[in-house]
């Protein structure tokens, strides 16, 4: 026999979601990633060290972090064809209605569509990781009537955005203040919309 439901007004005693990766308690002013302080990781952690702590449960060794940037650096550019499709998007179109049919679109190009073994699920993170930055730099140009500038694969993924979205060199600081919110911002355990409703 199963309990009957209960009506929960507002959800405030409703568990939504579990995770791991990070945890919040608003009232206190705590957000943890993996167990490390935001504010720790925000002051002292690159972006591309906050996304292997969320995807290994620890932070990388040295090796680890620049192999990670690596691969992440060579998966920035876009197909050929993705280029293409960029340039085809309405200017007037809604950046989250190009965003969603560009990264499914993206998927046509994928050499592992049809792999979901764990290590293609993370080599097809990572190149998604790469690439939507790419994507929405070029929208952002495309709809400006500017044209795209191509990724830059010998910065990180903070100044690549910025130099592709700006056309120009970002200061250290406006890459580190970009590369900070990312971290930031990388993971909530739900997106706040979920519940706005």
């Amino acid at each position: 026999m199963t309990a009957a439901p209960v009506f929960d007004k507002g959800l405030a005693n409703t568990i939504a979601a579990e995770t791991q990766c990070s945890f919040i308690d608003g009232a206190k002013g705590i957000l943890e990633y993996v167990g490390y302080d935001i504010d720790a990781l925000a002051r002292n952690a690159s972006f591309e060290e906050v996304v292997f702590l969320l995807w290994n449960r620890r932070l990388p060794t040295r090796a680890e972090l620049s192999a990670l940037e690596a691969e992440l650096r060579a998966e920035y550019d876009l197909p050929p064809a993705m280029w293409d499709m960029v340039r085809a998007v309405p200017r007037t179109a809604h950046p989250m209605h190009m965003l969603r049919t560009l990264v499914s679109a993206l998927g046509m190009h994928d050499p592992e569509a049809d792999d979901n073994t764990a290590e293609a699920n993370r080599r097809k993170s990572l190149r998604m990781l790469a690439k939507t930055p790419t994507i929405v730099a070029a929208f952002d140009r495309h709809r400006k009537g500017k044209p795209m500038v191509r990724p830059d694969a010998s910065v990180n993924l903070a100044t690549n955005f910025l130099w592709m979205l700006n056309g120009a060199r970002p200061t250290d600081a406006v890459a580190r203040a970009l590369d900070v919110c990312l971290v930031l911002h990388a993971d909530h355990g739900l997106n706040a919309s979920t519940f706005a409703a």
